[in-house]
């Protein structure tokens, strides 16, 4: 029975290049040590399984590129820059010279390996440029099994004198990088968010609760039954509301002695101890009364992170770079352009080699935003635009852009509980597209550069022509 495949939650594609140089002849003996090491070549595989169906043993016939390959060079990676404008994922630094694919050790994805061409050297044909690139595209369950993978591919490396010095290797994406160097924008990059700025994001998230922390900000301080007279939920929901945010660092709880005749504040403390404490040394109240007497209420105040985190709507973008490290997103593939303009935040992400520009706002999205937005877009061409926001998108602006017909595909994110999922999703088809771009680099690997024919006349006891 044909074992039944589903597709993975999360898309990993992981790898790493080293030099290489003009040991190309090489490729062959290091495959040949991965395969002693556990990880078996496919392509090798099935073309020795080719050569055997005919009675053909001779293994100096089975290469790990073949002539076809090599004429084809070029055209390969043309064809692999037009797919990437049609499935918007990034373009294909280089060209595969030679290399195989192998099986994860779980079976949850595919190895790689294979001896890559820049593509200014591919152009010129200098093919000594030349670097190796050891890769993982599948399901994060099998990620870890490229540890291994390197490792045993940096063995077989030295032994051919080689010194491997593996360090990431990305698809490009030349619309980012131009922003990065940009002057007329001053970005911020995700790494410059703190990890407690991106958890305490996660606390705003609740409109009940962002309403409470609003109030709060505004007022600089205010008591606990006049904050939660303003919720619209029952008493001990607005207290369970309060204390996370209290919990989380953004409200500071504090506790304050008000006078029963003149209603004014007397003193504040920041725990029930020091006001008990006060009692013990019988300190008065200005009205001449005990302490003990008078009434004592809690005050909440903000934190400076709280007011960090509201001044340009700070936490919708600290939750949108939340959500991308989550999806495996580096966060210097982010940048982040803070505006002073009320609730106006962009956001441009590198994912996979595909440019998606964000809108995060913290309010309807109206068509006072689709304007300048679609402006945007034709500005930075993005291949995919993101509006968020906390209030739903206005049915007007989605009719606007699909008259207008901007270059790049819009996704909308309505309410922010649905951000993690449609990013994923897009994160999800965007890694397949490039997962299926890497694999089809190795299509011609499979097509065996084996006489046939004379394989065939030799079988059978006959004398094939000589060779020109």
């Amino acid at each position: 029975m044909a074992k039944s495949y589903h597709p993975p939650a999360t898309v990993v594609i992981d790898a790493r290049r080293t030099a290489f140089g003009s040991k190309r002849d090489e490729l062959k003996r290091i495959i040949g040590a991965l395969e002693e090491a556990g990880f078996v070549p496919l392509i090798h595989q099935a073309k020795q399984r080719f050569v055997e169906v005919f009675g053909e043993s001779d293994q100096a016939k089975l290469s790990v590129d073949g002539d076809p390959m090599m004429r084809n060079l070029y055209s390969e990676f043309r064809l692999m820059t037009r797919l990437r404008h049609r499935s918007r994922v990034g373009r294909q630094a280089g060209g595969l010279l030679a290399g195989d694919l192998f099986f994860s050790q779980t079976g949850n994805g595919i190895l790689y390996l294979g001896l890559m061409v820049p593509e200014a050297s591919l152009r010129t044909r200098r093919l000594e440029e030349s670097y190796l690139e050891a890769g993982y595209v599948g399901d994060e369950k099998g990620r870890e099994c490229l540890d291994s993978f390197l490792s045993a591919t940096s063995g077989a490396l030295q032994e051919v004198d080689v010194s491997p010095d593996w360090r990431p290797s990305a698809p490009d994406c030349p619309q980012f990088e131009e922003l990065a160097r940009s002057e007329d924008t001053e970005f911020l990059r995700g790494t410059e968010l703190s990890d407690e700025d991106l958890a305490r994001a996660s606390h705003l998230e609740s409109p009940s609760r962002r309403s409470f922390a609003r109030v709060v900000k505004r007022s600089g301080g205010v008591l606990e039954s006049d904050l939660i007279r303003q919720a619209d939920g029952g008493t001990a929901e607005a207290q369970q509301q309060i204390e996370e945010l209290v919990e989380a660092g953004l409200v500071e709880e504090q506790y304050v002695v008000i006078c029963r005749k003149t209603s004014n504040q007397i003193n504040r403390v920041k725990s029930k101890a020091a006001i008990a404490q006060m009692s013990e040394l019988q300190v008065l109240c200005s009205c001449g009364a005990p302490i003990a007497d008078e009434r004592v209420e809690v005050l909440f105040s903000p934190t400076q992170s709280l007011q960090r985190m509201l001044d340009h709507s700070y936490w919708m973008t600290a939750r949108l770079v939340q959500v991308l490290t989550d999806l495996d997103v580096p966060r210097d593939r982010i940048l982040l352009d803070l505006r002073e303009g009320p609730e106006e935040v962009d956001a441009f992400v590198d994912l996979c080699g595909s440019l998606l520009m964000f809108e995060l706002k913290d309010n309807e999205f109206s068509m006072g935003h689709a304007y300048p937005f679609a402006g945007r877009i034709g500005l930075y061409k993005p291949d995919l635009a993101v509006i968020v926001c906390t209030n739903g998108v206005a049915p007007d602006v989605k009719a606007y852009f699909e008259a207008v017909k901007p270059e790049a595909q819009l996704v909308y994110v309505g309410q922010l509980d649905q951000l993690p999922s449609t990013i994923g999703d897009l994160a999800r088809r965007i890694r397949s597209e490039r997962a299926y771009l890497i694999l089809s680099m190795f299509d011609q690997m499979a097509l065996v550069a084996t006489p046939l024919s004379r394989i065939l006349v030799q079988r059978i006891g006959l004398e094939a022509p000589p060779t020109e």
